[in-house]
C-alpha cells in the first residue's frame, strides 16, 4: 500500500486581474469565488489568497462573503494566505514602497479578519532575495514559490524529495509547480481528458513526492473568460473541477491539507538558495514569462514605471498616506500586461491626480548650479585621427567619432591604470561567434518590422564646453536615424555621466537598448568577478560570475526579446572584482531602465556586457515612442 501524500490547493484571488472590468466584480464573487468555498464545504481543503485591495472590494460588494470565509477558517476547511495591498512586483520596486504595500495589506487583514496569515504567496510568484528578507521583517514565516523555476541552475534538487518543504532566508517554502497548475487548468478547461491527467499524476507519484501541489494559481480563470463578451461558462468548469478532485481522491493515496499543515510536516527543513547569477530575479512558468514584462514590455510599462518613480520621489517627502496608497495601487502588475482601456485610463487619471497633489504638497527645491566656464580639475583634450581624447585629473576617455561617439576606452585613474570599459575589438576572441566589435555607449534599436537601427555607422563632429562644473562633450549635430534623433553627451567631473537625448518619431519598437557597457577582460580578475544591486529589498544582493553563463539579454523566441533582468530598484548597479568596482547610477524618475546582462567564459578570457533597456518585446507588449526622452548613466 502506497504511503498517503498530503495534497493542497491555493486559489489566488485578484479582482484587479488585467482583463476584468469592474462591472464583472459581482459576477466573479458570486459565480467564481463562492463555488470555491463550496469545494471546501465538500471536504476539499483549500488555501485562499487575497491581496488587500481585492478584500476591500469584496467587503464593499459582498460583506457576507468575508463572514463565510471566517466561518470556514474556524472550521479548518480553508486557510487564508497573505499578500500585500496590491499585487506589485517587489523586485522591480523600491524597498520603501514595498514596505508600505505590506503595511497596507496587513491593515486590511487585521481589520477584516483580526489577524494576519503567516504564509505569503509571492506576487505573480516573482522571487528575489530582498523580497523574502522583507517578508521576514514583517513576521511572515513562509512563502509560496514555483518548484520548477527554483530548481533551475541549482544543485540541491537531488538532495530534496519532490516538493519537500525547504528553507530560504529564514522562511519556509511551500511549493507551487508550473506543470501541476497548467495540467490542472487544461483538464478543467477541457483541453486534455481525464486519462491524460491521471497519467501525468501517476508519473509524479512514481517520484515519491513529499507533498502534492495540485493547483496554486488564479481563481478567476475558472467559470470566467477574461477579456471576452461571452465571459460565462454555465458551470462546466466547476463540474470538471469537482469531478477531477473526486477522481484524484479515489485514485491516489492523498489527503487534502491546508498550507500550514504541509509546512508543519518538516521539523528541520534544508536551507536552500533560489536566486543565481543567471537568474537574480525568478518567476513562475516558462522563460517567456519573465520579469521584463512588468519592467519594460507590457502596455508602456517603462513609461508607467517612470511615472511611479516620479511620484515616489515626491511622496516620500510629503508622507501623505493617501498618496502612498495610490502609489502602491499604481505600481500594481495588472496595469502593465493585458490591461483593458478602462484600467489604463484609471491608471492615467489616478497618476495625474496623485502627481498634481504631491507637487502641491512638496515645496519646490531650488537647484544650485555652477554657471562658470571653469572646472576644479585639470582637463586636456585633443583629436587623434578618428578618436577624440579627453584626459582629466580623474579619467582618460577615448571616443570614436566615426561610430556615433561610442566609447573606445575609459580609465578610472583612482581604480586602475588600464581601461576598465570600452570596446573589445573584432578578432579579440578566438570563438567566431564573438567575431565582432563590441562597443560601449552606443544605441541599438529593433523595430517590430524587423529593422535593426544603430548609431555606430554615424560620423560626427565634436563640440565641447566647460559648463556647470563639468567638461561636456557631445556630437555637434544630432545623429538622425530612422525613427529617432540622438544627442549623446559625456560629462566629466569626479564621475562620468553619459546622457542620451532622444527624439523619437512614431517608433513601434521590439527593443531599445542604450547605456551599453562592455568590460575589457584583461583589466579584471575573472575568478572574483561579480555584480551587485537591489532587487526590491533594503540591502544589495551580490552575484559572483566565475563558472557561470548569463544570457539575460538573449531572446527566448522570435516574440520574446529578453530572458529577465535584475531590478536595480534603488537606481544603482555595481560590477567589478575584488580589487576594483564601478557603480552605474540611473535616475529612474527621468526614464526607467533595467540592466540586461551577458556573461560567458572562454578558455582564458570572458565576455561581460551590461545593456540598459527602455523597451523589450513579449506577447503582452504594446509600446510606442514619440517625442523627447532623456536618460543619464553616471559612472563612479
Amino acid at each position: 500500500m502506497r504511503q498517503e501524500i498530503p495534497a493542497y490547493i491555493v486559489f489566488h484571488h485578484n479582482l484587479l486581474y488585467s482583463s476584468i472590468p469592474e462591472s464583472h466584480y459581482e459576477y466573479i464573487i458570486n459565480e467564481v469565488y463562492y463555488p470555491l468555498l463550496e469545494l471546501a464545504c465538500e471536504g476539499f481543503k483549500v488555501g485562499l489568497e487575497f491581496n488587500g485591495w481585492t478584500l476591500e472590494k469584496i467587503a464593499e460588494i459582498s460583506p457576507e462573503f468575508i463572514e463565510d470565509v471566517k466561518k470556514l477558517e474556524r472550521e479548518e476547511k480553508v486557510e487564508l494566505v497573505a499578500s500585500s495591498y496590491t499585487q506589485a512586483i517587489f523586485p522591480l520596486i523600491p524597498y520603501e514602497v514595498n514596505r508600505k504595500n505590506l503595511e497596507f495589506g496587513i491593515d486590511v487583514f487585521e481589520e477584516l479578519f483580526g489577524k494576519v496569515p503567516k504564509v505569503f504567496l509571492l506576487n505573480e510568484m516573482v522571487y528575489s532575495i530582498g523580497t523574502v528578507k522583507l517578508l521576514k521583517e514583517f513576521g511572515f514565516e513562509s512563502f509560496i514559490f514555483d518548484w520548477v523555476n527554483a530548481v533551475k541552475g541549482n544543485g540541491w534538487k537531488k538532495e530534496l524529495k519532490l516538493w519537500e518543504v525547504a528553507e530560504n532566508e529564514g522562511l519556509r517554502i511551500l511549493w507551487a509547480d508550473t506543470y501541476m497548475t497548467q495540467k490542472f487548468q487544461r483538464f478543467v478547461w477541457g483541453d486534455i481528458d481525464r486519462e491524460d491527467y491521471i497519467y501525468f499524476l501517476e508519473k509524479r507519484f512514481s517520484m515519491r513526492p513529499f507533498s502534492l501541489p495540485l493547483y496554486v494559481g488564479d481563481a478567476e480563470v475558472f467559470e470566467y473568460i477574461p477579456g471576452s463578451l461571452n465571459f460565462t461558462k454555465g458551470g462546466s468548469d466547476f463540474r470538471r473541477l469537482r469531478n477531477i478532485l473526486e477522481v484524484v481522491s479515489d485514485s491516489f493515496p492523498i489527503r487534502f491539507s491546508l498550507p500550514s499543515e504541509i509546512l508543519k510536516l518538516k521539523s528541520n527543513p534544508q536551507k536552500i538558495s533560489i536566486s543565481t547569477s543567471e537568474y537574480p530575479v525568478r518567476t513562475k512558468k516558462q522563460d517567456k514569462y519573465n520579469v521584463t514584462r512588468w519592467a519594460v514590455t507590457g502596455r508602456d510599462s517603462a513609461k508607467m514605471n517612470t511615472q511611479c518613480y516620479r511620484l515616489y520621489e515626491k511622496v516620500k517627502k510629503s508622507g501623505n498616506k493617501e498618496l502612498w496608497k495610490n502609489l502602491c495601487f499604481l505600481w500594481g502588475s495588472d496595469f502593465r500586461t493585458n490591461t483593458t482601456d478602462e484600467k489604463y485610463l484609471l491608471f492615467r487619471n489616478l497618476m495625474g491626480y496623485s502627481l498634481l497633489t504631491a507637487e502641491r504638497q512638496t515645496a519646490s527645491e531650488k537647484i544650485e548650479r555652477n554657471r562658470g566656464n571653469t572646472v576644479p580639475f585639470s582637463v586636456r583634450y585633443f583629436h587623434r585621427g578618428r578618436y577624440f581624447v579627453i584626459e582629466t585629473s580623474y579619467h582618460r576617455a577615448v571616443l570614436i567619432k566615426n561610430k556615433g561617439l561610442a566609447l573606445k576606452e575609459l580609465i578610472f585613474k583612482g581604480k586602475s591604470s588600464q581601461p576598465l570599459i570600452g570596446t573589445v575589438e573584432h578578432g579579440y576572441y578566438e570563438d567566431i561567434s564573438y567575431g565582432a566589435d563590441f562597443f560601449s555607449f552606443h544605441t541599438l534599436i529593433a523595430t517590430q518590422k524587423g529593422e535593426q537601427i544603430t548609431d555606430l555607422s554615424s560620423k560626427v563632429d565634436v563640440s565641447y564646453a566647460f559648463e556647470d562644473g563639468f567638461f561636456k562633450v557631445r556630437n555637434l549635430e544630432p545623429i538622425n536615424l530612422p525613427f529617432v534623433s540622438v544627442f549623446k553627451e559625456y560629462w566629466f567631473s569626479e564621475t562620468v555621466k553619459v546622457v542620451y537625448k532622444l527624439y523619437f518619431k512614431d517608433l513601434y519598437p521590439m527593443s531599445i537598448r542604450l547605456g551599453i557597457i562592455t568590460l575589457i577582460p584583461e583589466s579584471f580578475e575573472r575568478e572574483t568577478l561579480f555584480y551587485r544591486t537591489h532587487n526590491g529589498g533594503k540591502e544589495e544582493e551580490i552575484f559572483y560570475l566565475e563558472g557561470k553563463e548569463v544570457k539575460l539579454d538573449m531572446p527566448v523566441n522570435y516574440i520574446v526579446t529578453a530572458r529577465g533582468c535584475p531590478g536595480a530598484t534603488e537606481g544603482s548597479f555595481t560590477f567589478g572584482d575584488r580589487n576594483k568596482e564601478i557603480t552605474v547610477l540611473t535616475d529612474k524618475s527621468q526614464l526607467y531602465t533595467v540592466p540586461l546582462l551577458r556573461y560567458e567564459e572562454f578558455e582564458d578570457s570572458f565576455f561581460f556586457r551590461i545593456s540598459h533597456t527602455i523597451c523589450e518585446r513579449d506577447e503582452v507588449a504594446n509600446v510606442f515612442y514619440k517625442g523627447y526622452n532623456e536618460v543619464t548613466f553616471e559612472l563612479r
